[in-house]
């Protein structure tokens, strides 16, 4: 795994590496925290949820996957479109454990074939 230079330090939440071109980043974020995190520090539920995760997945070259907890219907929906549209997954903590699964399989097998 090779880390791009950045100015800041990030924590990760889980870091899954099957080998140098296989690697996730899934962060998991709860909608009482996240929403005091953004008030207390003036930034947006966007930036906490989409960009940070992104911007954190993309120094170590990795596809990254939020599971969110507690945020109504609208804001999810909300969220995985404007996810998609950045190669950032979101998705709930009810189904988040099969879609990631899947896609690990599914990619650990298109490099064995």
């Amino acid at each position: 795994m090779n880390f791009k230079a950045s100015a800041e330090t990030y924590e990760y939440d889980i870091v899954l590496c099957f080998g140098k071109n296989i690697i996730y980043q899934i962060e998991c974020k709860d909608y009482s925290t996240v929403s005091e995190d953004a008030k207390s520090d003036n930034t947006s539920l966007r930036n906490k949820v989409i960009f940070q995760p992104k911007d954190k997945a993309s120094l170590i070259n990795a596809k990254c996957y939020v599971v969110l907890k507690g945020f109504s219907q609208k804001l999810l929906t909300e969220f995985e479109a404007f996810g998609k549209a950045r190669d950032v997954t979101i998705l709930d903590e009810s189904r988040y454990l099969d879609v990631i699964k899947k896609d690990i399989m599914t990619k650990l097998l298109e490099n064995i074939i």
